[in-house]
């Protein structure tokens, strides 16, 4: 089911719609929340079954019974003849049956300044956790590199003879700080990659521009 959250200009009185218009999905939530107590209750006789539900449902939803903002709830004159439309027209009606409950009061200029302020906020602290990663990723991949190196040399250097004909031979314990080292560095680095995918980087043209198979595996990955 849609839901209706931007910001838009509610009509004014006198601002009605045309003969045969449709109601606005934009103006669906202030149309249900002036009209909510015209609802049937159930008790008229003939009363609309599925209009009776909606009726139900909108006085369980805390958002349709507080006031939202004046400058986007519909006039008296509006309202009444969306309504009147509504009530008719077999796409208005079932537009407020099937959505009407998932409907919501536009934004307003403080709220979307918010939601903006937010995101901002939650893209500056990506970025520093994608520093941090990523430094911290390449410093003990550099010890795994200087660790791995050390060993190979040690094993080229000259031994004693007795060390080589020694038959049993001995795993060198750098060998495990190679592999904390590596094991801490993929971890960080993984996870670096995984903030620059979400800030930067876009595979949906890459897999669209692949033949055949390109559009139908973009709008999956999109889906996800």
């Amino acid at each position: 089911m849609a839901e209706t959250s931007e910001s838009v200009d509610a009509p004014v009185d006198g601002d009605t719609p045309a003969a045969g218009g449709c109601v606005p999905r934009e103006h669906l939530f202030a149309l249900l929340f002036a009209k909510r107590d015209a609802l049937p209750t159930g008790e008229e006789e003939d009363a609309d079954k599925e209009l009776v539900l909606l009726r139900e449902d909108l006085a369980e939803i805390d958002r349709f019974k507080r006031p939202f903002a004046a400058e986007f709830q519909l006039g008296p004159e509006t309202a009444d003849a969306y309504w009147a439309h509504a009530l008719q027209c077999v796409s208005c009606k079932g537009m407020l049956i099937e959505d009407g409950p998932d409907a919501r009061p536009p934004k307003t200029e403080g709220e979307i300044a918010a939601e903006t302020q937010k995101a901002e906020d939650k893209v500056t602290k990506l970025k520093i956790k994608f520093a941090i990663s990523l430094t911290v990723g390449l410093v003990f991949f550099s010890g795994a590199f200087a660790t791995i190196t050390h060993i190979r040399n040690k094993q080229y250097a000259p031994k004693p003879e007795q060390v080589l004909t020694q038959v049993k031979q001995e795993i060198d314990p750098l060998y495990f700080l190679f592999a904390i080292l590596i094991f801490v560095a993929s971890w960080f680095l993984a996870e670096a990659y995984g903030i620059a995918r979400e800030l930067w980087v876009d595979f949906t043209a890459w897999k669209r521009a692949v033949p055949v198979i390109g559009k139908k595996w973009a709008e999956k990955s999109k889906n996800k």
